[in-house]
């Protein structure tokens, strides 16, 4: 059996029209997974339950709000998918 010379072809296109779409800025509900998959980690129980509030895009990151009983919590998300936590106490 002999390999087709257009089929190589035709792979490496459907690779790169996949990586592409990968490489694209991160969207809104994309942002909030990893920054609620990124809070579930850092707080485990002790925040208690919590929801999402409001989130916004910021140059190259998005800041994700979120509300519990006890504390404001923001994560900020960069487009890499690499999250930072930030915790406020209410009063």
């Amino acid at each position: 059996m002999t390999p087709r010379p257009g089929g190589a072809h035709a792979v490496l296109i459907v690779v790169l029209a996949l990586l592409a779409g990968c490489a694209g800025p991160m969207g809104r509900r994309e942002a909030e997974g990893y920054a609620s998959r990124r809070l579930a980690r850092f707080c485990g129980t002790a925040c208690g339950s919590y929801h999402i509030t409001g989130a916004q895009r910021m140059q190259d990151r998005w800041l994700v709000d979120f509300d519990s009983p006890r504390h404001k919590l923001s994560v900020l998300v960069n487009d890499g998918g690499n999250t930072e936590v930030t915790v406020w106490d209410k009063r």
